[in-house]
Order: C-alpha cells, then structure tokens, then sequence
C-alpha cells in the first residue's frame, strides 16, 4: 500500500473528515486531499506527525512495512505472551471437550463450533510468531 492510500486507510479509521484531519496536523482540507491522491507527498515533518498522531511508524505510512507500530511487538512481554497463549490453550481444550459449547449464552452449533476452534488456533499460532518476532528483534539489537 502507498503513503497515500495509508494516509486515507488511517483516517477512516480514526473517523475523521479530510476537514477535521487538517485542523489536527494544522493544514487545509484541500491539502489532505491533494496527499491521499497522491497528487502531493508530505515532506518529513509532516509525515512524522501523522506517524505521533496515528500511533503507527514511519515505515508503515511508507508502505515499507505492514505492521503499524512494531514497538508494540517489542514491548509486549514473553510472559503476557505466554500468559494469553495459556488461556487460548484453556478455552481451546474446553470446546473441544465439550459437546455443547455455549457462546455469549447461547448453544452454538458445530460449523461455529469448527470455525471458533479454527480461530483460536489461528490466534495461538500468531502469538508463537509474535514472540519469535520479538526473540529475533531482541537478538538483533545485541548484535548490534
């Protein structure tokens, strides 16, 4: 994704209006638009300004990375991650042990039941990729 379509992707998400996004980084409504176009590149400052204000890095606005803020995979804790995977293995265990599996208190059915177990599982498997992310980040900063 390009910085412009970034840029958009970001406001939308914030709910705000191009209008409402230039009053925040202290710009016009017409030079949001002309950036989310593509017509415009915003010059440094700006672009580390929408980065503080979104919350998410550089490199993601540039479109030279897919994860927001890859600070917060290095702040996140082994043990939060183990913790959360625990309770993932817990809540996994206990819908497949039992036949009628209860959900926000209602009976749920079993392609539910499969797509819950799938979902759960998906989300193990991205906690054990996060944490290798982490190891391999840490390791590289010592190398360094």
């Amino acid at each position: 994704m390009e910085l412009n379509e970034r840029i958009r992707q970001l406001r939308l998400e914030h709910n705000l209006t191009a209008k409402k996004l230039g009053e925040i980084l202290n710009l016009s409504e017409s030079s949001i638009s002309l950036y989310e176009c593509g017509k415009r590149t915003p010059n440094k400052d700006l672009i580390l300004k929408m980065s503080y204000y979104f919350n998410v890095s550089t490199d993601y606005l540039l479109g030279k990375s897919d994860v927001p803020n890859a600070e917060f995979l290095c702040n996140f804790q082994k043990k939060e991650l183990y913790d959360v995977s625990k309770e993932l293995k817990k809540m996994l265990l206990q819908i497949k042990r039992n036949e009628n599996t209860v959900f926000n208190e209602k009976l749920i059915n079993y392609e539910t039941k499969v797509y819950l177990i799938k979902c759960l599982q998906l989300m193990m498997d991205s906690l054990s990729l996060m944490s290798n992310d982490i190891r391999n980040t840490i390791n590289n900063k010592e190398d360094v």
